[in-house]
């Protein structure tokens, strides 16, 4: 039962009232005015329900509203979830990449360090070949001496030499093996007596020279 009714039975029951106990038309004018008042109240009480109801269906529409708001806060959450996802996705594989590029690059650091190493090397060989080659570019190819004392100063720095009459021969050769590694062109022969005698170029003119460290001249070349 709503309010208006209840108002209405309850003015109702006041005039029933009012006229049985025979209270008369005093009282009767006093029910009605009641009934007025009651009406009066009825009608305050209908805007006021109006009013509630207005109230009730701007909140329903509010509340639409937030659900539909929250409904697409949900879905840009769900995309931002998905989003999120897909970057640790990708950030895992980021990380992967990362350390396939570390382990990569300590494999080139080994391999440059090994590299420079063997370079080291080859750059120590090299040196050693090129001061190899300007130890043999001094003597080769052997020549023959510039001057009478150039060839002067070799023979003391490389005689006198002990010999025999059985060990002549070689002791010529072990001195031209000498002169040869110093650069010099010698020579070694037997003369007529067959005694071994060296030979060399000086300048202008051939020398003999023997073990003792004896120099003669012999012609002009």
């Amino acid at each position: 039962m709503n309010m208006k009714k209840r108002l209405v039975i309850v003015s109702v029951v006041a005039v029933l009232l009012a006229v049985s106990t025979g209270v008369g038309f005093q009282l009767r004018g006093e029910a009605e005015a009641g009934l007025l008042a009651a009406e009066e109240q009825l009608v305050d009480v209908e805007a006021q329900l109006t009013g509630t109801m207005t109230q009730l269906a701007e909140s329903e529409a509010d509340l639409a509203e937030v659900q539909s708001e929250l409904a697409t806060v949900q879905s840009s959450l769900e995309t931002v979830e998905a989003d999120l996802a897909s970057v640790l996705v990708e950030l895992a594989d980021a990380e992967d990449e990362l350390t396939s590029t570390e382990s990569e690059l300590v494999n080139a650091e080994t391999e440059l360090t090994s590299a420079e190493s063997e370079l080291a090397d080859a750059e120590s060989e090299l040196a050693d070949a090129q001061a190899a080659l300007a130890d043999v570019e001094e003597v080769f190819p052997p020549r023959y001496f510039e001057s009478y004392n150039e060839l002067e100063d070799w023979v003391e720095d490389h005689t006198p030499i002990a010999y025999s009459a059985y060990n002549l021969f070689d002791k010529n050769l072990e001195l031209q093996e000498q002169a040869l590694a110093d650069g010099y062109i010698w020579s070694a022969f037997y003369d007529y007596d067959a005694t071994v005698i060296g030979e060399a170029v000086a300048g202008d003119s051939i020398y003999w020279i023997w073990l003792d460290g004896e120099i003669q001249w012999i012609a002009y070349r």
